[in-house]
């Protein structure tokens, strides 16, 4: 919520200088993606780096971090039901 105002005020500047709400939506929207995509790559890598003897006795490439990234948005989803 702390960057709300920030958005509220570079949106309201697009808008005036005349670009269209699904433009100025759209760049909002890609931001997000582009930093959830990033904040799973480094949950990926951190549980990769940080368990290195799971990452070692899996059979599978990147199963420990891709269970990782699995299990914290399974947590983030039940909490969100709370």
């Amino acid at each position: 919520m702390a960057n709300l105002p920030e958005a509220m005020s570079s949106s309201a500047t697009m808008l005036e200088h005349g670009v269209s709400h699904e433009t100025t939506l759209a760049r909002e929207v890609m931001i997000a993606m582009i930093e959830g995509c990033g904040g799973g790559a480094m949950l990926a890598m951190i549980a990769e780096t940080a368990l290195p003897e799971a990452s070692h006795a899996s059979s599978v490439t990147g199963l420990v971090g891709t269970s990782a990234v699995a299990g914290f948005l399974s947590t983030l989803f039940v909490k969100s039901l709370a």
